[in-house]
Order: C-alpha cells, then structure tokens, then sequence
C-alpha cells in the first residue's frame, strides 16, 4: 500500500512539474500568387500571358521550457519551400532557431520580450533552363550563422494559450553566411561566397514580423 502511495505522489510531482514547465508551438504559413499581362496590338488587346507564378509553405514547430515567470527558453525548426513555375526554380531552406528569453511586463495581458538567440539556417536553389535544345540546371547554396537579440510583444488568451510577435526588423546582432554558386553550362565560373555582417536590423533577410502561437501545458 505504501508502495502505491510513493507511486502515485511521484507520478502527480512529475505531472505537475511538466504541466506547469513545458509548452509547445510554432509558425505555419502558406502563399500563392499568380501575375498575368496583355499587351495592347493593331487587332486589340493580346492573349493572357502569365509574368509570374509562385507558390510557397512554412512550418516552424516550437518547444519550450519555462525556467521562471520573467525566463524560458525554447527551440524553434524552421522549413520553407517555395516553387517558381515561370522560372522553373525550387527553394528549400530549413534552420533552427535556439533562443533564451527575458519578459518585462505591459498593461492587461501583455508583455513584451527580447530574446538571445542563436540562429543557423541553409538554403538550396535550383533553376533548370534549356540552352540550344540542352537542358541545364543552376544551383546556388548557402548558409548562415548568426547571433542576435531580437524583441517581441507576447499577449496572453488565457493561462494555456499565447501569441508572440517577432519584430524581427529590429535585430541587433552579428552573422556569418557561406555559399556555392554552380551552373552546369558553365562550369568554370563556379564561385564561393563569405560574408559577415554586424549592425542593427542584421536579420534583414527574414521577413518583418513573424508570428507564433503557443500552449502551455
């Protein structure tokens, strides 16, 4: 009976440990954009010929652990694709993003934050083009490491659910970026790439804002 007692009071400790520590998330995203022109003949107007044709997705999962009501910290795996069908180009970029976080309290249920983060990410491009009836394909790869401080507002619905807004225009920080540039019509004009960057808004390549909605458990 005892024994049973012991279980039962470790299984609650360990249940209201989790219940009030851990929390999960993320970022998901879709877009589709499709542009059309006419140009103006002798006859009238031409047929519809399609500029541009773009589709793309993200999925960025979160996990995180509350260490105190001000701290936590949390792992974000980031994944984008998108597809180019008027240049016949794909781009795959996936990354993670490492952060530890401070909270300073607003009026009502906000509060707004800033993170240390660390941030690394890899993108893969490939167009494919046709040149005196030979088919060819372009590559250009790249990566990316960078260390950042990063502020956002977070609001609270409830005790469970929250949304937390990235301003990430207004970065301060410091990255480092390498990359290969390839193209099978002509390979000797292969090149590498190393760059590094520090200043404010140093993760001027993300989008402004990002958005993530989480549930505490």
């Amino acid at each position: 009976m005892k024994k049973t007692v012991l279980i039962l009071v470790a299984a609650l400790g360990i249940s209201n440990f989790a219940s009030a520590q851990f929390f999960v998330g993320g970022s998901l995203g879709f877009g589709s954009d499709k542009n059309k022109y006419q140009l103006r003949t002798e006859s009238g107007w031409s047929e519809k010929e399609t500029a541009s044709d773009n589709k793309s997705f993200h999925i960025s999962p979160l996990v995180g652990y509350t260490l105190n009501e001000d701290w936590e910290i949390g792992l974000s795996l980031n994944c984008a694709i998108s597809k180019n069908k008027t240049l016949d180009s794909d781009s795959n970029t996936y990354g993670t993003y490492l952060y530890g976080r401070r909270y300073f309290d607003l009026p009502g249920k906000f509060s707004w934050f800033v993170d240390a983060a660390l941030n690394f990410s890899s993108n893969k491009q490939t167009s494919d083009y046709t040149f005196d009836s030979n088919s060819y394909t372009r590559t250009d790869k790249s990566s990316s490491l960078g260390l950042y401080l990063e502020p956002g507002i977070s609001y609270d619905f409830n005790e469970h659910w929250s949304a937390d807004i990235y301003f990430n225009m207004m970065s301060l920080g410091y990255s480092m970026s390498w990359g290969k540039n390839s193209d099978e019509q002509h390979p000797l004009y292969d090149r590498k790439t190393y760059n590094n960057e520090f200043g404010f808004d140093a993760a001027s390549a993300s989008n402004s804002f990002s958005l993530y909605l989480t549930y505490s458990f």
